[in-house]
């Protein structure tokens, strides 16, 4: 009795452990709920667009249903466009510039699905291989049947070993999807956007922009800390020589663009002129580079999904073939 409780316990102690696996495959699986989210928050923006350009005065309600938008794009684009209005600063602008972040966010999303479909197939077929072929081994080769026992021992080993499979190349699949981001900065994608888009809402509403950036990186230090310190949160703050290590390409181009905004903020105040302008074709220069990152990691992804296959899957299927032929082979000598 007591062996069996430590049993039941040591599978839940093992489910809680492949949580967080199931926790991403679920979010991989959502991907099209997600898309949807943004195109409606993108459309709702191009409405109030529309009503601004024909001369109608959106109601406080459409205004409002900004903050239902996905986090944190509700919150950001909410603030920061009541405070274009109080401040009487042109709105449109914003809107276009808005709106061309929440696109571009569901655009990316689309491709990393359709450009790991192929892994996440072989992946499928990897885990539905073995219960397929011990089947046809089963009911087609002699002396199977008779130790059947032993044969189903076999099944379910091989059966574990192509769920690893299976495991691997999802946590593949997903890390390249996010540029192989560390899964503790994968929120940097849309705090990096929603941050920007607020400094550029503070420096249209008449904010110098130092204070504008201080103030976007004080919001972001309550939300994303991490993001925080690599980015400072004065625009005139020496950079830390000995930093954090930066070794993926995404995380360093991320941190890379703060850094540069910091610096066109500092040329304009030295030269005194308007710098807006230059940190949206900043903003734009970083999108086009991450997408170029992520779209090269991805094209990557089919032949490293190769690996999972040869090391777990082909092995299974050897070990099936050889153990239904050394039981037709016994059988037969007996």
């Amino acid at each position: 009795m007591h062996l069996w409780i430590l049993s039941y316990f040591s599978l839940f102690l093992g489910l809680l452990e492949v949580r967080p696996l199931w926790v991403r495959f679920h979010v991989f699986l959502e991907q099209n709920q997600a898309v949807l989210a943004l195109r409606a928050a993108a459309a709702h923006l191009r409405f109030l667009q529309e009503m601004l350009e024909t001369g109608l005065v959106p109601d406080s309600k459409e205004w409002d249903a900004i903050l239902k938008f996905p986090s944190p794009w509700g919150r950001v684009l909410h603030q920061s466009l009541r405070e274009l209005r109080n401040q009487g600063a042109p709105v449109l602008p914003s809107l276009q510039r808005m709106q061309g972040s929440l696109q571009d966010q569901a655009e990316l999303i689309l491709e990393a699905k359709t450009k790991t479909a192929q892994s996440f197939g072989q992946a499928l077929t990897g885990l539905v291989l073995v219960p397929v072929f011990s089947f046809i081994l089963y009911e087609v080769m002699p002396g199977v049947k008779e130790s059947g026992k032993c044969f189903i021992l076999i099944v379910l080993f091989c059966t574990l070993l192509s769920s690893l499979s299976f495991i691997w190349m999802i946590a593949m699949a997903e890390n390249a999807r996010y540029g192989n981001l560390p899964s503790e900065k994968r929120h940097w994608f849309i705090s990096v956007n929603a941050t920007l888009e607020r400094v550029f809402a503070l420096i249209s509403s008449g904010s110098p922009a130092d204070l504008a950036w201080r103030r976007a990186i004080e919001e972001l230090s309550l939300q994303d800390r991490s993001l925080a310190e690599q980015w400072m949160g004065q625009v005139w703050d020496l950079e830390v020589t000995e930093s954090l290590p930066v070794l993926n390409e995404c995380e360093r181009l991320m941190v890379g663009v703060g850094k540069e905004v910091r610096k066109s903020i500092q040329t304009s105040l030295i030269e005194g002129r308007p710098c807006l302008n230059r940190l949206e074709s900043i903003h734009r220069s970083f999108r086009i580079d991450l997408r170029n990152k992520i779209n090269r990691e991805l094209s990557l992804l089919p032949n490293r999904s190769l690996k999972p296959l040869f090391v777990f899957v082909l092995p299974s299927i050897l070990i099936l073939m050889a153990s239904a032929l050394w039981f037709a082979f016994e059988g037969a000598t007996l």
